[in-house]
């Protein structure tokens, strides 16, 4: 019995290091925010979901198998064309 009784009081130390590892690293807004928990939209998740899907399925078609039994694959990039970043040829020179 005096064995279970300190299994059950080193588990409540560890989970209490654990946690205050936590909030020493979380902000205070952070900790307020139920996502910090966990807990988000089920629309959320489903496009996230949907994102890593079409993420996966694109990494699949330019993967190719060497005949040496390699694989080659392209570099994944994140083709946004509203987020091109402006030339900054005049401060370069």
């Amino acid at each position: 019995m005096r064995t279970e009784i300190s299994r059950c009081k080193t588990a409540h130390k560890m989970t209490f290091t654990v946690l205050s590892l936590y909030v020493n690293n979380a902000s205070l807004r952070e900790l307020g925010d139920v996502e910090s928990l966990g807990i988000r939209e089920p629309i959320e998740n489903v496009s996230k979901r949907k994102a890593f899907d079409e993420q996966l399925k694109e990494f699949h078609e330019k993967l190719t198998v060497l005949p040496d039994d390699r694989y080659d694959v392209e570099l994944p990039w994140k083709l946004d064309t509203s987020a091109i970043l402006p030339d900054n040829k005049e401060l370069a020179l």
